[in-house]
């Protein structure tokens, strides 16, 4: 009953349509290509890269959520083809190259947020093109390769609970593949190797550390993946000469597979996801001659595509999500110049599954350990807030009465993982979802 429940509740409000804006901003540090992106809190950061000389440049750009803000910053070590992640109060920049010199890094730039402080460390073998991802208390760092035409199988795992660093081994050694996020599971898939492309996917459960593996519809590299929600994207790439369409579209709910397409066949298309839409942005053709400006977009409510354009073309660059934004900076232009801008895609709200009416409510912060607000002020009455599990198991269920501005949840009792706030008054439902870590 409470799954036919949730369904309907989410039938009935999705279709409201979110209001959204495009807008464009300068990077402090000027364009580059080949970089890697994280988000951890309110801030974005995107780092490394290689602008319009041959030595890759040793910055970073910081955007704030908070003031609407960039700044500009430093790592360790210039380089390009790294692999960003970010877990908890805890980001990471791993790996890299510097082609100019046959350099391959095993830095690791790393960030703490309560103490708001960079250090460095060393993965446990250089290379670059690699992949980043976070799940439960993990952040892991995946493949790549060297110039010695070695194609790693290595994961790197940073526990933020402990501290410590272990590792682990993919099924097959490769470069240049997608990764994605949920709470509880780190999926990697495609990339290539000395044969080509391929079609595998290593998926780690945080729960149990196990990993398991599954195929991709078609063997492609320099593919981007995402999650929202219970699903997970890895879209575009290439395979020899060929540039790939096809969106491979996993469901943890029910462990299937299904595929789409994009509009334009492309790699190096940019992949991330806010509220209920994944972006895919950008990419290059097979030959990486054009850069594209298009941008497919999905509501994964409805099932349903729209387009948009970004103001410039580019492909390699970096994209993050943070709060109501997705932010795409950098890249490469058909010109083959570095792209000194990013652009930003922002809701006007950004809740999942929110309508017209439900705009100003506000739960935060967001992800949170447990600890979290809702502001209420939009609200008339007596408030009924009620958490569900994406499968529709009800966890919480309380009235506040007296029409509180505020009311403060401890939620740090239910497992890690996404769950859909519902919030009742008198002038009707609205929904957030939310994320505890």
């Amino acid at each position: 009953m409470k799954n036919r429940y949730l369904l309907f509740l989410l039938l009935s409000i999705t279709s409201f349509t979110s209001r959204a804006q495009w807008s464009t901003a300068t990077l402090p540090s000027g364009g580059r290509m080949q970089l890697a992106a994280a988000a951890i809190a309110d801030r974005a950061v995107f780092a490394g890269g290689i602008g319009l000389i041959s030595i890759p440049p040793d910055v970073m750009d910081v955007y704030n959520l908070t003031f609407n803000t960039w700044t500009g910053g430093n790592i360790s070590q210039g380089r390009n083809k790294l692999a960003g992640a970010a877990n908890g109060s805890f980001l990471c920049f791993a790996g890299g190259a510097n082609d100019w010199i046959f350099a391959v890094y095993d830095n690791v730039d790393f960030y703490n947020r309560i103490t708001n402080s960079w250090s460095t460390t060393a993965l446990s073998a250089a290379r670059y093109s690699l992949s980043g991802a976070a799940a439960g208390s993990k952040m892991l760092f995946a493949g790549g390769m060297d110039n010695n035409g070695t194609y790693f199988t290595t994961v790197d795992i940073y526990d933020t609970t402990t501290s410590a660093w272990t590792t682990a081994a993919l099924s097959a050694g490769r470069g240049n593949l997608a990764s994605a996020t949920t709470p509880t599971h780190a999926f990697f898939a495609g990339g290539e190797d000395a044969n080509g492309a391929s079609d595998v996917v290593d998926i780690y459960a945080a729960s149990t550390g196990t990993w398991t593996t599954a195929q991709l519809s078609a063997p492609r590299t320099n593919l981007g993946g995402a999650a929202c929600g219970s699903k997970v994207y890895f879209a575009g790439g290439v395979s020899g000469a060929t540039a790939s369409n096809k969106v491979d579209i996993y469901d943890l709910t029910t462990n299937t597979w299904t595929t789409d397409t994009l509009s334009v066949a492309r790699q190096f298309v940019m992949v991330s996801s806010v509220g209920k839409y994944v972006l895919f942005a950008g990419g290059a053709d097979a030959n990486g001659f054009t850069a594209y400006d298009v941008v497919d977009i999905l509501d994964t409510a409805t099932g349903t595509w729209t387009t948009a354009t970004l103001a410039s073309a580019r492909f390699a660059g970096a994209i993050a999500s943070i709060g109501n934004k997705v932010i795409i900076a950098g890249g490469a232009g058909s010109t083959g110049f570095p792209v000194a801008t990013a652009e930003i895609y922002t809701l006007n709200t950004t809740g999942l599954f929110i309508p017209e009416a439900a705009e100003g409510l506000l739960v935060y912060p967001n992800p949170s350990n447990g600890l979290m607000n809702i502001n209420t002020s939009s609200l008339t009455g007596d408030s009924k807030v009620e958490i569900y599990t994406l499968q529709g198991q009800l966890v919480y269920d309380n009235t506040f009465t007296g029409n509180p501005s505020n009311i403060q949840l401890n939620l740090s009792d239910l497992s890690a993982g996404e769950y859909l706030v519902k919030v009742s008054d008198e002038k009707g439902v609205r929904t957030e979802m939310v994320q505890i870590q």
